[in-house]
């Protein structure tokens, strides 16, 4: 090995011995300075090394070897006991740009940052759909995720109509071996999406001081992507897939919820309602009370008129402060593999890339569809109304009747009648835990989400396509410092995820009740996923057929979320191997959202590891981001995966 090193330090690698070993190596370089970075596309790195290997006589039983002893490698750094865990990121900038800092650890024990891509389509211009890049050594690392009970590096599949069926069938076996990966990315879905991702930034709606910005910044300025780029995709830390080698990124989370609350409650958030903030905190303008909102479309013509406004707030303040983490925190190395930021002499973080992804991921999705419905059911439907909004309004702020406070009623009423009122409140919270959820194959709801998806990803676009006049302004002058007409600034590419990651419970804690049933609190879904089971209800796993629920998520406002929008199933231990080949069939064929993941385990198993851990060190599941081993979750964590929705073979319940 000191040989090979010492080799490697000054030549190129020959074998596929020495170019996966160089793999690692800079790899782990990088997460020494602070700054992790996934792998990228492994398979299309290292393939030319092994074709040459086996030219010269190497066994494939040997090159699934090296494959293995890097998986091993890759996966040394986990943490099982949650007792001992430690801050493993207390510097660097975690490769994010933005103001990014640290991560909840809590949530994120094992989080590494490894990700490695299989798969996928070639990165040329080849004209129309491309040519698939599937070989040899994306089905070595198939077999090296199920051979090996680790959680990293965590992989991801790129799928397209055309991947070879033996692909999808080891793909199926690493996922029923436990390991909750690969998960699966849509080719088709993903790379149209970052094509046209820097297309009309900054365009406006007609000429301005400021707009078009490629026009006032006199060629300083290019956001369009190329083909090529757009191909040659792969899964940063979690999913969000990232122009390998091109550009910098940052995520600008952003959950839904608030804009909810907003619309419903005068621009208020009601988490803090009571004696001190009466009907909350404000974080948006002031808009109508509830008792003035008429119709179910002028309460979404309401949430979406916060949620462009509070959006707009966060861009403009993110282009305020672009570029200048370089001065506190440089990264010369990364830097040099980041195309363009030797050519201009400029940092990553000071806008030296050839691209620069925002990618605002909303949380709280699925919260907000199911909410939404339950309110049009509840209120304004005339079949099916049993309130008011104001009276609704009400109930949420008082958390469905269990945290009663003035002013919402007076202590000198007397416990019999605010106990009356909380009564009230918590039959409407039956009401509203009986209707349907979205994911779990209702066409009516799962069509309505489909539609509030695509108009969420269009208003977070257009704030940058028709950016407010200070955000415009900010554009030019960005390309004006950091671009010249040889080498434009690389303007801005958005593109909208979806993603909790591990903040489930995080995110939850921000807001109040909700009215889909939710408890103050009370933990979000995962990602774009089904809504777990009501924490202070008996476990309900809502159980659907996989194909009846994947078809759910089939739509153009999924396919919207160009940062991807994860959907994650769980299944049970005893699931064919062919029915789930059959689901990932469909999935590559256009069903379902554009990423797939899937947790292989009985509830049976998820409750036995919660009494004995040391006998279930090898149960791992999807944790928004990446593959964790369930025993070095916190409770409330394990609580949260124990109440996810159950998928079966087929469409069988």
């Amino acid at each position: 090995m000191a040989e090979r090193m010492m080799r490697l330090s000054s030549e190129p690698p020959k074998t596929l011995l020495e170019a996966a070993q160089l793999l690692f190596t800079v790899h782990s370089s990088l997460h020494l300075i602070g700054e992790p970075t996934a792998i990228g596309r492994l398979d299309q790195l290292l393939f030319p090394f092994y074709e040459r290997d086996v030219a010269n006589g190497l066994l494939d039983d040997e090159a699934q070897e090296i494959i293995d002893c890097f998986w091993i490698k890759i996966g040394e750094k986990v943490q099982l006991n949650r007792q001992f865990v430690e801050d493993h990121q207390p510097y660097g900038n975690l490769a994010m740009g933005g103001m990014s800092g640290n991560y909840p650890q809590g949530a994120a024990n094992n989080q590494w940052i490894q990700q490695v891509t299989v798969g996928g389509t070639v990165a040329d211009e080849t004209p129309g759909e491309g040519k698939p890049a599937y070989n040899r050594v994306t089905l070595l690392c198939l077999r090296a995720a199920r051979r090996l009970p680790l959680n990293a590096p965590c992989l991801s599949l790129r799928v397209r109509k055309d991947i070879p069926p033996e692909y999808l069938h080891e793909a199926s076996l690493a996922l029923l071996s436990g390991g909750a990966h690969p998960i699966l990315l849509s080719d088709e879905k993903f790379i149209p999406g970052l094509l046209h991702s820097g297309d009309n930034v900054g365009n406006g709606t007609g000429e301005t001081a400021f707009t078009p910005v490629v026009d006032k910044a006199a060629g300083a300025w290019r956001s369009e992507v190329a083909l090529q780029a757009a191909r040659d995709y792969a899964c940063d830390g979690c999913y969000e897939p990232q122009l390998v080698g091109q550009n910098w990124f940052t995520l600008g989370g952003m959950s839904v919820l608030q804009p909810l609350e907003a619309a419903l409650n005068e621009g208020k958030s009601w988490t803090t309602a009571g004696p001190m903030y009466f009907r909350g905190q404000r974080v948006s303008f002031t808009s109508p009370p509830p008792k003035e909102i008429r119709s179910f479309e002028q309460l979404l013509a309401l949430f979406f008129q916060h949620l462009s406004w509070m959006y707009a707030k966060q861009v403009d303040g993110l282009l305020g402060v672009f570029g200048t983490m370089s001065a506190v925190c440089p990264s010369p190395l990364l830097s040099v593999f980041i195309d363009d930021c030797l050519d201009k002499g400029v940092d990553l973080y000071e806008g030296g890339a050839r691209y620069n992804i925002v990618a605002p991921c909303f949380t709280g999705c699925s919260t907000v569809i199911n909410s939404l419905y339950a309110i049009q059911k509840m209120v304004f439907d005339p079949d099916t109304a049993v309130t008011s909004l104001p009276e609704l309004v009400e109930a949420l702020i008082c958390d469905w009747g269990y945290r009663m406070d003035e002013p919402f009623i007076s202590t000198l009423a007397g416990p019999a009648r605010i106990e009356g009122k909380a009564e009230r409140f918590k039959k409407l919270r039956e009401v509203a835990m009986a209707l349907p959820r979205y994911g779990r194959g209702h066409q009516e709801l799962d069509g309505m989400g489909n539609e509030l998806l695509r108009r969420i990803a269009e208003t977070s676009v257009r704030v940058f396509t028709e950016p407010a006049a200070p955000t415009a302004q900010k554009m030019v002058e960005l390309a004006r410092r950091l671009g010249t007409p040889d080498k434009p600034f690389g303007g801005f590419q958005v593109q909208p995820g979806v993603g909790t990651f591990e903040n489930y419970l995080e995110f939850g804690a921000m807001f109040g009740a909700s009215a889909d049933g939710r408890r103050l609190g009370e933990t979000l879904a995962s990602d774009l996923s089904p809504s777990p089971g009501f924490a202070d209800q008996p476990v309900s796993h809502q159980v659907a057929g996989f194909m009846q629920a994947l078809s759910g998520y089939t739509g153009q406002g999924v396919d919207a979320f160009t940062s991807g929008a994860p959907t994650d199933f769980n299944i049970r231990e005893e699931f064919p191997v062919v029915s789930l080949q059959r689901v990932l069939a469909a999935f590559a064929e256009g069903r379902g959202s554009n990423i797939l993941t899937v947790t292989c385990a009985n509830p049976e198993t998820f409750a036995e590891a919660t009494r004995s851990p040391e006998k279930y060190d090898l149960l791992r599941v999807r944790m928004g981001g990446w593959s964790e081993f369930f025993v070095a979750m916190f409770p409330g964590h394990q609580a949260q995966h124990q109440r996810r929705p159950l998928s079966t073979p087929e469409d069988r319940s």
